[in-house]
């Protein structure tokens, strides 16, 4: 099994329309519909956004980041991110979709992390 991405959008900027006002200090949420190659389901993945600049003036109080789901960039260039996260998706291959899953979780947050099911325990 493969994993493709098959759609992607952001709901902090429209891509048709964003341009930073820095074109090396910006952030924003990108959430990319990710699936199996052989069918229509798909699972979204939240990524941010950023640049190092960004991560300074956001967290540089902070003295360190935990840079889970992140992508890091130093310019924009939306068609070159989302080449990038196809790239990651093309190379992410195993025998079910929770192996996917684990793999794309690595630059992606599943909608589903962490989510533990109480089906079948007790109260």
């Amino acid at each position: 099994m493969k994993a493709i991405l098959k759609s992607i959008h952001s709901p902090d900027v429209d891509f048709d329309k964003f341009w930073p006002d820095e074109a090396d200090d910006f952030g924003f949420l990108l959430q990319a519909m990710i699936g199996p190659e052989e069918d229509d389901s798909f699972q979204s993945f939240d990524m941010q956004v950023c640049t190092p600049k960004w991560l300074i003036s956001n967290y540089g109080s902070e003295r360190l980041v935990f840079g889970r789901h992140m992508i890091i960039v130093f310019d924009y260039d939306i068609d070159f991110i989302i080449s990038k996260i196809e790239e990651y998706c093309g190379k992410c291959a195993g025998k079910d979709w929770a192996e996917l899953e684990e793999k794309i979780g690595r630059i992606g947050k599943s909608e589903f992390e962490d989510y533990t099911s109480y089906q079948g325990k007790g109260s």
